[in-house]
Formats: C-alpha cells, structure tokens, sequence
C-alpha cells in the first residue's frame, strides 16, 4: 500500500514516495512570517538546500514589512518628494505589482499596507475601524503617488502616508525562485510549500500527477479537504477568509479587504484556489479574485489571461458551501 502524506496548510497536498538510497529528510524554516518547506526528494541535498534557503532569507530581508533595514520599509519611511534607489529585485517585483493592479481594477493594490495596519487583523487585539478612519487611510492608498525611474531604479514618493505591503504575491515570487533553483540543479521532482503557496515540479516517482486538495473553509481542520484534483508541475495558491480573522459584536472581519471599500471583501466567497504555472502570479490573482467575487472574475477571465499572459484555472468555494471552477481544470472532484 502506497504511504500518503497529508499536508493540510492552505492547501492539503497528497503525495506518496518510496524510500531511497541516499534520500534526505526536507528542510523546514520558519521565514516571510511562515513555515517554509522544500522537498527535493532523492535529489535532495544540504547544498541544494542551503542554497534555497539563503535565496529564500535575502527575500525575506528585502520584502519584509516589520524590519526597519528592508528596502520596503526604507520606501514606507519616505517623506513626500523624497526618491530611493532600489535594487532591481524589489523595483521589478513593485513594478510588476502596480501593474498587476490596474489588470484586476485595482483589486490587488500593493500600497494597501496602512490600512492593514489600521485593521490590525492577525495581531494581539483587533478592532473594528471607525467609518472615518478607514476613509483616511482610504485617501492614502493611490499608485500615482508612488513614481517609477525604469533607469535609475529610484522611487518617489509624491505624498507620504501610503504603504507598501506585498505580502499579497511575494511568497508566490520566492516559490519561483525556489523552482528556478531547483531545475538548475535538474532536480526530477519536489515540493515547495511556503505557507499554503505550494508548488509542485514534475511528476510523483511512478509518474502519476499530483493529487492536491482544497479544504474546507467552514471546517479548515477537517483531516480530509473539501474538494481534490490532479496536476503535474504547477504553482497551487488558496486565499480563504478562515486564516486570518476577528469576531466583534457577533460578526467576523478576516484580512482580505477591498481597497475601494476598506472593509473586507463580503461577495459570498470563502475561498479562491488559483492553479497557475507561475505561483507569483497564482499568489496575487488569489487574493485579487477573491475581492473580485466569482460573477466578475468570468467576466473578466480571458481578458486577464490575455493581459498576463499566462493560463491558469480558479476554484470558488462559496459561502453556501457550493463551489465552481473556471478555466481548464477537468479533474476536480468532490472528496
């Protein structure tokens, strides 16, 4: 009988090895505000590891929202007229977040990070925001205030107040970097899983594809998911309104929120899976798809592949506990 490991983070992922000559274990590191794990199988090797995890650290240091010597921390401390020079990393990944903003209609919008703050979901005592201070931070989260140097790589700051947050689609970036990492070394196949951000690389040993489940929102420590499907190499991302959240006065605030409202997106969705050969990509379509609601995502679907340029399918779980798929996804199965 085949051993199955269940991994039940965002996504549950089933995979199913034999034990090899000279196999080691994976590595697991806790980086990016997450449990971060790389599984290379019989490919793995402390090399091969130490590689992905000094690759994985210098992200983190640049991304990071809470050390004060990241590169985005030095952007959110600009004064108004104040410029920066970045590295090339962080300017391509703002760049490519701010354009990724106006293909989702602003559903994805990276300077989203004050009001986050001003929610505070996650941390010690989060409260409801009054009506007047959201609309204050509100004012403070535009892109044109932010300016782009494509030469010298610098950033302006027009008006100061707005936040950069790209917690939103940089665990997508560094799963890609992990998989770039990984076919450098002609790794056969591997797991990445960045807090929920999984990625698979080719195929199971027998050359069967990779089974991967959904959970269930309304019960997300169900040992069996929700729904389940098969794929070969693919990034698998879930944004679900069961991870982060607060109950006040009987009604429940979790983190996703809506720009244009400053409240948390209400559309009846629970959760958003995106299954897409770039996990940057599937990261922040996830969570933008989520605020955009199942209705205008099918509107919007071809129109957003063809602006990417990449395919990639999308698993709604609704409030009521249906659930729809759009895109070439033939496997997908109620568990």
């Amino acid at each position: 009988m085949k051993k199955i490991f269940i991994l039940m983070i965002t996504v549950s992922l089933f995979l199913s090895c034999s034990k090899k000559k000279n196999f080691e274990n994976p590595r697991t590191m806790q980086l990016m505000d997450t449990v971060c794990s790389v599984n290379a199988f019989d490919d793995g090797t402390k090399d091969l590891y130490d590689e992905i995890f000094k690759r994985l650290r210098e992200i983190d240091f640049k991304f990071s929202i809470t050390n004060p010597d990241s590169e985005i921390s030095k952007i959110n401390n600009l004064k108004s007229g104040e410029e920066i020079e970045v590295s090339p990393e962080v300017f391509n990944l703002l760049d490519e977040s701010f354009k990724f903003s106006e293909i989702t209609n602003k559903a994805f919008m990276p300077s989203i990070g004050n009001l986050i703050d001003l929610w505070g979901v996650g941390k010690i005592d989060p409260q409801v925001p009054s009506a007047e201070q959201i609309q204050k931070e509100k004012s403070l989260i535009d892109s044109s205030e932010i300016l782009f140097d494509c030469d010298s790589k610098k950033i302006k700051i027009k008006k100061s107040g707005a936040k950069i947050n790209l917690g939103a689609i940089v665990k997508g970036y560094a799963a890609d970097e992990c998989v770039r990492i990984l076919k450098n070394h002609n790794v056969k196949k591997a797991v990445v899983n960045l807090g929920g951000n999984v990625y698979v690389v080719g195929e199971k040993e027998n050359g069967e594809k990779w089974s991967l489940g959904i959970k269930n929102p309304k019960n997300p420590d169900a040992e069996d998911p929700y729904l389940y499907f098969k794929t070969t190499e693919a990034s698998v991302v879930t944004s679900g309104n069961y991870e982060r959240y607060f109950v006040q006065d009987g009604k429940k605030y979790h983190h996703i929120l809506d720009y244009k409202t400053g409240y948390p997106s209400e559309n009846g969705v629970d959760s958003v899976t995106v299954i897409c050969k770039s996990s940057t990509y599937a990261d922040a379509l996830s969570t933008s798809l989520f605020v955009m609601g199942r209705k205008k995502t099918e509107e919007n679907f071809e129109r957003i592949k063809k602006e990417l340029g990449v395919d990639f399918s999308v698993v709604f779980v609704m409030s009521d506990g249906s659930w729809s798929s759009i895109g070439e996804l033939n496997s997908l199965e109620k568990y």
